[in-house]
């Protein structure tokens, strides 16, 4: 038998158990993905979710986002909105009593305005409810729309 009665391995083996539980020492995090869209709009909501190994990390495990998430801080799940288009880059750290695995990033473009995939030639403007932009040979007009 290579486990005690709790299911812990032994540290000596087949060796009968005396009543003393083994000591396991606690795992490290040693690397973290980070999941999530890689585009996005102005004043949308996204969440990224990060992944931890080894998965046996020892528990409780501590997630610091940065920058500091709209939702989320201290957990493996953050939600970010951006005000201004561009690139973006997020990251977290995650530690346990055993150590830090080397911080996870990720990048997003985050765009003025998501761009219709029926029409192309249609896009909404982000955060601006009613406005259409129509754009047909190289002029841009905006039309407010009832509705």
């Amino acid at each position: 038998m290579t486990t005690d009665i709790d299911g812990d391995p032994r540290s000596y083996g087949e060796w009968p158990d005396v009543g003393a539980d083994e000591y396991v020492a606690p795992v490290a995090p040693t690397g973290i993905i980070i999941g999530g869209p890689t585009e996005g709009i102005v004043g949308e909501s996204y969440v990224f979710t990060a992944t931890v190994s080894p998965p046996t990390a020892t528990l409780p495990l501590t997630y610091t986002w940065s920058p500091i998430p709209d939702s989320g801080q201290g957990t493996e799940t953050a939600t970010y909105s951006w005000a201004t288009p561009g690139p973006k880059t997020i990251s977290v750290t995650v530690e346990n009593v055993a150590g830090a695995a080397p911080p996870g990033t990720y990048d997003i473009v985050i765009a003025e305005y998501k761009v219709s995939a029926a029409y192309p030639e249609v896009t909404r403007r982000a955060g601006v409810a009613g406005v259409l932009v129509y754009r047909s040979q190289g002029a841009t007009d905006e039309e407010r729309i009832n509705g």
